[in-house]
């Protein structure tokens, strides 16, 4: 079953600024990001249980070609991205961030 996939409030203002820092360096770089996110939300709608599971129930994977996880909980009903985080930024706000989604 392919579940929707929604971003918390907070991911989705991550992807926005990620883009956005991207197009500001040269603008095929946020669409490749962009096509890069859709390509893993694709592996994430059908195969939600693929990513390492992490802090409680979510999981994460790696973007391609771009340093950034992406941070879920796959629930009955649907998908909840809750973080678009750098590979090199310090962890320790993920667990604060994970309770809220």
């Amino acid at each position: 079953m392919n579940r929707p996939i929604f971003f918390t409030p907070e991911a989705g203002r991550e992807v926005s600024d990620i883009e956005e820092n991207y197009r500001a360096i040269r603008p095929e770089l946020g669409t490749k990001f962009s096509h890069a996110l859709e390509q893993l939300l694709v592996l994430i709608r059908e195969f939600p249980l693929m990513g390492a599971k992490i802090i409680k129930s979510s999981r994460r994977l790696k973007l391609l070609r771009f340093p950034y996880h992406v941070y879920y909980k796959p629930k009955r009903d649907r998908i909840v991205i809750w973080a678009v985080f750098h590979t090199h930024r310090d962890t320790d706000s993920l667990n604060k961030k994970e309770l809220r989604a």
